[in-house]
């Protein structure tokens, strides 16, 4: 009688229902799994290129980002001697982005450092920082003016031709 006892509760043990219940939690699993994260929920990027001029003169260095006005993530790039490049991989959100564009010294302050954290603390430690080569107007920058429309057929080539004043 124990045994048959034993057998009785033997049968609801995990393993034992395992198979049976493992495709009921396996059915309400995979929804959920596959709506989470993978590659056909993100928002779909593109290459983008182009040049950015202040007073038609190319911009030394700066940073441009693409800033999507829908739902996505936020690209950005440097720009060197008025051009710049983004790949598919880290490139735009597809549709309308603001474009923010800023200017950074046209050398590194970090540039030939072999201790980067002590030449970054160095750096951190000035009352300037490194004098910009041509500046971009405030209307250009996080408060921009500028937008753009980022398509899947492209070509997402974009100039921009920016006035100091």
């Amino acid at each position: 009688m124990i045994g048959k006892q034993i057998d009785s509760v033997r049968l609801w043990t995990p393993a034992s229902v395992s198979a049976r219940h493992g495709v009921l939690v396996l059915l309400a699993v995979l929804p959920l799994a596959v709506g989470c994260g993978g590659r056909g929920s993100a928002p779909l990027r593109v290459a983008a290129y182009g040049e950015v001029r202040v007073n038609d003169v190319p911009l030394k260095a700066g940073v441009i980002r693409f800033v999507p006005q829908a739902k996505g993530p936020v690209a950005l790039t440097t720009i060197k001697d008025g051009r710049f490049a983004l790949s598919s991989a880290n490139g735009p959100a597809l549709g309308k982005n603001s474009i923010e564009i800023v200017a950074a010294p046209a050398t590194n302050p970090l540039e030939g450092a072999t201790d980067i954290r002590a030449a970054w603390t160095n750096y951190a430690k000035t009352k300037q920082p490194p004098p910009v080569e041509t500046a971009v107007p405030a209307k250009y920058n996080q408060r921009t003016t500028l937008s753009v429309e980022v398509s899947a057929k492209g070509p997402n080539t974009f100039d921009f031709q920016l006035a100091s004043q």
